[in-house]
């Protein structure tokens, strides 16, 4: 079995997905903004982004979620998201115009994951923003860009974290500890942390 530092250094997971979508929050960025650049990555210059558009789709599917599904389902989905998500949704909508109809569900069903991320999150993600002195908003939008860039990314994480949402009762548990370990970066980078500082302090307390 890998070590914990062998597998951070081999798959880079810390500089390619947490830190790196740690850093790109900045104060004036909200909730709205990441649902949105995940749009922009799937759909640019008027075009799709098939690539992606496939991986994301794929992992949807394998889900259970009926991605390509369009109409009354989907609708009724954007219906139970928050604000930002409602927002983005639209937004996506006037930006894709005639293509809308193709990326609807997929795009749909990513952002209704990451909502409902943050939502079966709010309590964990409030108690950490009070006890370390964080924005609510902030941690939300961080939380939530994480997710966004493992969904757009693929590999375990984006698998096991949908998994994880689709059953948030079962699985409260880990996706608390999403939440803390996100805001544990946060915290770390905010201290003049970097990875290999974090690797070292982990080794030192055992972690394997």
């Amino acid at each position: 079995m890998k070590t914990l530092n062998n597998y951070i250094n081999e798959s880079c997971i810390i500089n390619d997905l947490l830190f790196e979508s740690v850093l790109e929050i900045n104060e004036s960025l909200s909730l709205q903004n990441v649902y949105e650049s995940l749009f922009d990555k799937l759909y640019s210059e008027n075009s799709i982004n098939e690539g992606l558009f496939s991986k994301i789709g794929a992992a949807l599917k394998k889900l259970g979620d009926k991605a390509s599904s369009k109409g009354e389902e989907i609708d009724k989905k954007i219906d139970s998201l928050s604000d930002a998500a409602k927002s983005a949704i639209e937004n996506a909508k006037k930006k894709a115009g005639d293509a809308w109809d193709d990326i609807k569900g997929i795009y749909t069903n990513a952002v209704s994951a990451i909502d409902n991320a943050i939502s079966v999150s709010k309590d964990t993600i409030s108690d950490m923003a009070e006890k370390f002195k964080i924005k609510k908003s902030q941690l939300e939008t961080t939380v939530a860009n994480v997710y966004a860039n493992a969904i757009a990314k693929g590999g375990e994480f984006a698998k096991k974290s949908q998994e994880w949402i689709n059953d948030a009762t079962k699985y409260s548990a880990q996706i608390a500890a999403c939440v803390a370990i996100i805001t544990g970066a946060k915290m770390a980078i905010s201290a003049g942390y970097d990875s290999g500082m974090i690797i070292d302090l982990l080794a030192s307390a055992g972690v394997k």
